[in-house]
């Protein structure tokens, strides 16, 4: 099987980006060759990695058997249609959803929907979405996406806690502006911990509402979003993973709350649904449903180290077990063999199509203009 993987942007850090490298360490373990497409590649230059204008590399790949697409969907792009027209061939695509497909200005596309064989989405929360349930039942699945441990991403992990009883306590969260909610300042505020620290990955340079809020502060430190292995080092000196969420959010299961939770780090949760499915609250993790419970949380763990440390083992060795009971690796295989013999998807409501057209009108005139950045 020869697996063309393509994606918007390949960007160090980003979590779509490491939905893509978590696919391709899957698709090693079978010995398939395969090779990755993107509009844009910030970071990453090997033989296997092209951006779209190399037509040639494309087409040839393209021309070789038992080929098929993994179309990896973050955000809005035009390139799966630039991909598919090169073809002479029909090749069978398989779309994996890293985002909520209901968040209003990323939802799939009618273009994407029916030129899709298969779609698999990561999280059981995406999966069951209403928005989406149109979608027949043969031609969706859902598929924990996470290393089964042998990844050495993972592997790095295993002996990552701070054993600090005194001292400044570092709160940490890691995600974009996007995913700011406006009252998260609130919570830190009210966490009831003398010596408190806290550091915000994630936000570009130059002025914008959380730099703003933070400049006020002298004990909150802010980070634009950080290589993979920058950010590995940051999240090594947080003491608890302070991760809230805006309700209505594109997140689904999050790379940056997965790393933090292989490393013990002990999570404080609040927001959109799809994350909570990491945790078990009061077990493995706090999942919070005010400011107030979220401080509180926040506090008990920043003022006793056996919670700290018990809260992040009961983490990591849940997240781990989850990915070996899901089998992924097989799975996302059985996946790849059963998209050969299914049929595209052949109906999108009108109804969908109407609400695409009022969320996502930038992106249909962006389309028409083939203007992306």
């Amino acid at each position: 099987m020869n697996i063309l993987f393509l994606f918007h942007n390949y960007r160090d850090g980003d979590g779509g980006s490491s939905a893509v490298d978590s696919l391709i360490e899957r698709n090693k373990s079978f010995g398939d060759d395969y090779l990755v497409v993107c509009k844009f590649n910030n970071t990453k230059k090997t033989n296997n990695i092209v951006t779209e204008e190399e037509e040639a590399t494309i087409v040839e790949f393209l021309s070789r058997p038992n080929v098929l697409i993994n179309y990896v969907r973050s955000m809005q792009s035009n390139i799966l249609n630039h991909i598919l027209k090169l073809s002479k061939k029909n090749i069978p695509v398989v779309m994996t959803v890293v985002q909520s497909p209901g968040y209003k200005r990323l939802m799939l596309s009618p273009y994407e929907i029916l030129h899709s064989n298969l779609i698999v989405f990561i999280d059981k929360t995406s999966y069951n979405h209403h928005i989406i349930s149109f979608i027949p039942p043969q031609n969706r699945v859902y598929i924990y996406l996470m290393s089964s441990g042998r990844d050495d991403r993972i592997q790095r992990t295993e002996d990552i806690f701070l054993e600090r009883n005194s001292g400044t306590i570092v709160y940490g969260r890691g995600s974009t502006l996007y995913k700011c909610p406006k009252d998260m300042f609130k919570v830190f505020d009210k966490i009831g911990v003398e010596n408190k620290l806290f550091r915000i990955v994630g936000i570009p340079e130059g002025d914008n509402w959380v730099r703003r809020e933070a400049a006020k502060r002298p004990n909150v430190e802010v980070y634009p979003q950080l290589k993979y292995d920058d950010w590995f080092e940051m999240c090594k000196s947080f003491d608890v993973f302070l991760y809230q969420l805006p309700d209505d959010c594109y997140a689904s299961i999050d790379g940056t709350l997965g790393l933090a939770i292989c490393m013990r780090k002990p999570v404080v949760y609040m927001g959109c649904d799809a994350p909570k499915e990491r945790l078990v609250h009061e077990e493995s993790g706090f999942i919070a449903n005010s400011v107030d419970e979220m401080a509180r949380y926040a506090t008990s763990l920043g003022k006793d180290f056996n919670l700290r440390k018990s809260i992040g083992e009961k983490g990591r060795e849940r997240l781990l077990l989850m990915a070996k009971d899901n089998n992924s690796e097989q799975r996302y295989h059985e996946a790849y063999e059963k998209s050969f013999s299914l049929p595209k998807i052949r109906i999108v409501p009108f109804s969908y199509r109407l609400r695409y057209l009022c969320y996502c009108y930038k992106d249909i005139v962006r389309n028409l203009l083939n203007y992306y950045k």
